[in-house]
């Protein structure tokens, strides 16, 4: 039996202490290339997390993907670090002959991703926020309500993660207004009508928060928080008609 064909290329890159990985379709003419951010409570994942994810975007959107380890236990560092990866992601895709940048991020690397819409001069066309941890301490909060639906060790574990990253809930409550001005970038905001990770009050709060931004889009999806990190049609279409528009 014959092996199965290879669609997509896989290369490492390691530069500014990171490590990258891009994935590029074999057979395809990439139109943009994206950093894709893994989710992970924070403090979990590193750029081999999204494989899956970044295989089906590189293979039905005509994408150069990136993913990076970037730091997990801090945030100041994480964004440092993010916005030397952008400039990695930026030296591929001009070698390859791509112009168009954007970011792509998954649960708390939504948050991350929302937090490089806010920069000057980062560059990229467009961000992207898949199930994002919008407001940090009305999750935290709501994690620590009895009332509370989710089972009770994993909320625990989330409480934990989020608390540990954080430092503090100052921190947190700082971390949420941050995303309230009105980005630098164009931003997409995916959320799941079934997520228990992102309850959907804290998700419309911060879309009504977001109602007089002009240059941010609002998609509600039928899903769980699934659909922030694993291949889904829905969320394919929605970010083709996104970046393509």
């Amino acid at each position: 039996m014959s092996a199965p064909t290879k669609t997509t290329t896989l290369v490492t890159i390691i530069e500014n202490g990171l490590t990258h990985l891009v994935r590029q379709h074999v057979n395809v003419e990439p139109t943009v290339a994206c950093l894709v951010l893994n989710g992970g409570c924070f403090v979990n994942g590193d750029e081999t997390w999204n494989a899956a994810q970044c295989e089906v975007l590189s293979t039905d959107l005509k994408m150069i993907t990136m993913t990076v380890n970037f730091p997990n236990t801090n945030l100041t560092e994480a964004l440092q670090a993010l916005q030397k990866a952008v400039e990695t992601l930026r030296k591929v895709a001009n070698q390859r002959g791509v112009m168009r940048l954007g970011v792509i991020g998954a649960s708390s690397g939504g948050y991350l991703a929302l937090r490089l819409a806010q920069m000057d001069n980062l560059g990229v066309e467009f961000v992207v926020a898949l199930c994002p941890v919008v407001n940090p301490m009305a999750r935290y909060e709501y994690f620590s309500d009895e009332c509370c639906t989710m089972e009770c060790e994993k909320r625990d574990i989330m409480l934990e993660k989020q608390l540990t990253y954080f430092e503090s809930e100052t921190v947190m409550t700082a971390a949420g207004d941050a995303l309230l001005p009105r980005p630098i970038t164009k931003v997409l905001c995916v959320f799941a009508d079934h997520d228990e990770n992102i309850p959907t009050f804290i998700a419309k709060t911060f879309e009504y928060q977001m109602y007089d931004h002009d240059n941010v889009t609002v998609q509600w999806l039928i899903g769980t928080h699934d659909l922030s990190h694993k291949p889904d049609s829905n969320v394919n279409a929605t970010l083709q008609a996104f970046i393509h528009c």
